[in-house]
């Protein structure tokens, strides 16, 4: 009971039972293209018409995103429609494979015949067999034999 304005209690309205949703629930899930490539989401990948062809600021695909967490299946599904195995950024698919140590992802891009190994637009010419060398050096000698 709680006092009312004239000092006499009143009643608290009923509590309900059920229990309540977040409005945030209610709404369609759904991620972008670049967010989809970064969790190797195919079903979403194939659903987007201009997959191949889109871009974020800085120029990177979503094959960049795919090769870089290395999903393989997604790197391959996104080759097969004709995402471009060169960079328009700095970075190839192949440097973002090597950088994060994507070692599935960087044989796929391999076999696809990416360029980027033997060039660098970076002024420390930072190409993908140097980063994975200084990063883990494992990954350089895959490069090494793979490469022409």
């Amino acid at each position: 009971m709680v006092p009312s304005k004239q000092g006499l209690p009143r009643q608290m309205p009923p509590v309900s039972k059920q229990p309540r949703t977040c409005p945030c629930k209610l709404l369609p899930q759904s991620l972008s293209s670049f967010t989809a490539a970064e969790y190797g989401d195919i079903h979403y990948l194939s659903k987007v018409k201009d997959i191949a062809t889109r871009k974020d600021d800085a120029g990177y695909s979503p094959l960049h995103l795919s090769a870089q967490f290395n999903h393989v299946a997604a790197t391959v599904f996104l080759l097969q429609i004709g995402c471009p195995v060169d960079g328009v950024g700095e970075f190839t698919p192949l440097h973002r494979a090597a950088f994060s140590g994507a070692v599935a992802a960087m044989k796929v891009l391999l076999e696809w015949n990416a360029p980027g190994n033997d060039a660098s637009t970076f002024s420390d010419k930072a190409t993908p067999s140097r980063i994975s060398d200084s990063t883990r050096g494992k990954f350089c000698d895959l490069l090494a034999r793979d490469t022409r």
